[in-house]
């Protein structure tokens, strides 16, 4: 018989980092069409360095990653400590 392996857990935090990354690219390339389109309204400056401040707070989140995950975990136990407390 074959042993069957749990699937790993998504990490939400590696998620969120990836999506902060995933959203500064997207306003980086929103700012460049409406550039590209000679819109005028439009100040591509400040949507370049708003993009990069989101894939700046994307690649925090994915460096102190583990540090996050302690926290989260601690708080969870933290948690689960309470409820059991409460439940006796």
């Amino acid at each position: 018989m074959e042993s069957v392996k749990p699937k790993p857990k998504s990490n939400p935090v590696l998620i969120a980092g990836f999506g902060w990354i995933a959203a500064g690219i997207v306003m980086i390339y929103t700012g460049y069409l409406i550039y590209l389109d000679r819109i005028t309204s439009s100040n591509f400056r400040e949507d370049i360095a708003f993009g990069l401040l989101l894939m700046i707070i994307g690649v925090l989140i994915l460096a102190l990653r583990s540090k996050i995950n302690k926290i989260v975990e601690e708080k969870t136990a933290e948690a689960n400590l309470k409820k059991q407390q409460l439940k006796s």
